[in-house]
């Protein structure tokens, strides 16, 4: 009777059959966790040889393993508790500017009816000419107006809130468009304007918050420029 074909088919493995296999498995990555982990190095104390039991290095070697694993789940553990405490802190941050109007590159204005919208540029080169078009929810032109040459830096605009023919533009959200043209190049930009912000959620991509707008415009919470009352 071969005594080591024997002990093989009940499930108990000698040292150089329990090292043959550990070889094969350390070429693969079953994505095991700590439990399965576990289970197996219990199986394998419980399976081993008597009469050739598993060294000591080879024993220690898996507990440190398993120590390793074990710091590693809570180290991963700690950091998802880190993580979702900031973005609960995060929203609660950005709960308070909801209703706020705050200063962006939104290009939406929301007119009084009486007062002048304010509207800022920034002209990095400067530009020949700038063009700035008013337009209504369905899209229609309203108002346009262009200014002359400009140097570099943050230029400061207005819209009187009147349309075309001199009277007041009903109350209401608008967008403003602007072109740049410098050069001979013409670039389209959106103008850092006023608005309400209507909401805030987060963004798992940037894993920080967006503001929302009307019109369905969303931007980062980090392009924030300034916050009125």
């Amino acid at each position: 009777m071969n005594t080591e074909t024997s002990l093989s088919n009940l499930g108990i493995l000698t040292k150089a059959e329990h090292d043959e296999r550990q070889l094969v498995v350390g070429d693969r990555d079953d994505g095991l966790d700590r439990n399965a982990f576990l289970t197996l190095l219990t199986t394998q104390l419980q399976n081993q040889n008597p009469l050739d039991p598993m060294e000591n290095e080879a024993f220690v070697a898996q507990l440190a393993q398993f120590s390793q694993l074990e710091a590693t789940t809570q180290m991963s553990s700690s950091l998802e508790a880190m993580s979702n405490s900031q973005k609960a802190d995060r929203i609660m941050q950005g709960a308070s500017l909801v209703g706020k109007r705050v200063l962006a590159n939104t290009g939406l204005i929301l007119a009084d009816g009486k007062n002048p919208s304010a509207l800022e540029l920034e002209l990095d080169s400067g530009a020949d000419q700038v063009e700035v078009g008013i337009y209504d929810d369905a899209g229609n032109k309203i108002r346009g107006f262009v200014v002359g040459p400009q140097t570099p830096g943050k230029k400061e605009f207005a819209w009187d809130g009147r349309l075309e023919n001199g009277t007041l533009a009903p109350a209401g959200s608008y967008e403003i468009r602007a072109a740049i043209q410098s050069g001979g190049n013409r670039e389209i930009v959106t103008p850092r304007t006023y608005a309400p912000v209507r909401s805030v959620g987060w963004n798992p991509t940037s894993s920080d918050l967006n503001l929302n707008f009307d019109r369905n415009i969303s931007i980062p919470l980090t392009e924030l420029s300034r916050i009125s009352e």
